[in-house]
């Protein structure tokens, strides 16, 4: 012990490590390959303990391990880098639950819930131990659904080809969305999609996807023409198009990133069969992280979205409220076709993320349970255009006359924040918004930072 210990710093100098092999370790069902892609090392690099951690982190990001460890073995001139990993539970069957409330403003009186929807979900994160995602659900009940989706991240006949392909269908109130109009009506829709995608680096791939879509509205009244591109009582949408998405992600974590940056650029063209309409839509994202000191960062996040061509039909609208869009706004659901956003986070680590062994806990995937805690102060500015200039079919609306005041102004918020860290990267966020008129917003939810 004390040999190594005096070995790792007589091979260590201020410019780093010496790595002269790289290895992994624990890996039972995961292919090592998934795991070294992830790794910017090579073998005659000189690294430091920091950029170690940061692949560390990135490795822990894939969501296929519930911890990740290193350690250095002095080999020859320099040390063999090794990277532990400790497998997670891959497959999950869970059953789904939800009721319509007739009150929407009394959604807590459990007297007021009505028409169940009912079913399951069920997912595998790491087939063939290659990290393809297949996952399936099905609905029953008020609202039924049917979904099948599959992503293949490195292709049998080259890994740095990806490949990705789904089906989902629904069935539901049309009222769901449109809450004003005067009868429920039902809305159908069937999607199809299938894409490939190539990854340059550990940080940047491309990808495209071809995409069919078929939404129908029966619906008594002239109203359809709210919700379909095809203005007819009884209508159906049939789209067809494609996607082009480019992604560089430089983050050490998406569980809670510290350091490094995204960019996300993703372009739509639609064109509807049955009118000969064409429509589309852009969304670019970029993300920035700083760290201040080892328990302080910043964190940055311009979002920019907007529809083109023709009327957008409301099944391709942005909805912002009851999500984490325009923190303190949440008690009002907002749409238009396009937005902007702005978020700014001066993050604390209070506890760091850590990792308590649960030796009790019978099956060993559960055993490891990840948590930390970290306190945000954040301030959030958003920009949404009035749909009714371009939607006209909503201006007749009561609910759309009682949120006017919140389109075509610059929405800002700023608050404070305890987000905790969960395994398999899920953050437990408890928030206080305040707005420029004096309202503030508690809110709870599960999901992911940004």
């Amino acid at each position: 012990m004390i040999l190594i210990f005096l070995t790792f710093f007589i091979f260590s100098d201020p410019s780093g490590f010496l790595i002269s092999s790289i290895r992994v370790d624990g890996n039972e069902q995961t292919q090592e390959f998934i795991i070294l892609r992830e790794i910017d090392i090579k073998p005659g690099d000189r690294v430091s303990k920091d950029r170690i951690e940061y692949f560390r982190d990135r490795v822990y990001s894939t969501d296929l391990f519930t911890r990740v460890d290193y350690r250095l073995e002095p080999e020859g001139d320099g040390f063999c880098l090794i990277y532990t990993v400790h497998e997670r539970w891959y497959w999950a069957v869970f059953p789904t639950l939800s009721f319509q409330n007739v009150n929407k403003r009394r959604p807590w009186s459990v007297s007021e819930w009505e028409d169940p929807t009912y079913g399951f979900q069920a997912l595998h994160k790491n087939v063939l131990g290659r990290g393809m995602l297949m996952r399936i659900s099905a609905q029953a009940g008020y609202s039924q659904s049917f979904s099948l989706g599959f992503y293949d991240p490195n292709s049998f006949l080259n890994p740095d080809y990806l490949f990705f392909t789904g089906f989902n269908y629904q069935k539901s109130s049309a009222q769901n969305k449109f809450e004003d109009l005067s009868s429920a009506g039902k809305d159908e829709s069937l999607g199809l999609y299938v894409g490939t995608g190539y990854r340059f680096s550990p940080y940047s791939n491309l990808s495209g996807s071809l995409i069919y879509r078929m939404i129908s509205v029966s619906k008594p009244g002239s109203d359809t023409s709210v919700v379909l591109l095809v203005n007819k009582a009884e209508g159906k949408d049939i789209n067809a198009g494609i996607s082009l998405n480019w992604l560089t992600d430089k983050r050490n974590s998406r569980e809670f990133a510290t350091e490094g940056y995204l960019f996300a650029a993703e372009g739509v063209s639609l064109s509807e069969v049955v009118t000969g309409s064409f429509y589309g839509k852009v969304r670019v994202d970029g993300r920035a992280y700083y760290p201040v000191s080892d328990w302080v960062s910043l964190a940055g996040m311009m979002s920019y979205e907007t529809g083109l061509g023709r009327v957008l039909p409301y099944y391709d609208h942005y909805l912002t409220g009851k999500d984490e869009y325009f923190r303190g706004y949440q008690s009002v659901i907002l749409e238009s076709t396009s937005r902007w956003l702005f978020r700014s986070e001066l993050r604390h680590q209070v506890i760091e993320p850590r990792v308590t062994e649960l030796n009790w806990v019978p099956v060993r995937q559960f055993r490891d349970f990840r948590w930390g805690v970290y306190a945000l102060l954040f301030a959030d500015a958003g920009f949404l255009p009035e749909p009714g200039a371009i939607y006209s079919g909503l201006h007749h609306t009561n609910r759309l006359k009682s949120l006017e005041k919140y389109y075509d102004r610059v929405l800002v918020s700023g608050g404070l924040a305890l987000n905790v860290i969960l395994p398999y990267s899920v953050v437990f966020k408890s928030e206080v918004a305040f707005v420029p008129d004096g309202k503030s917003t508690i809110w709870f939810q599960t999901g992911r930072a940004f």
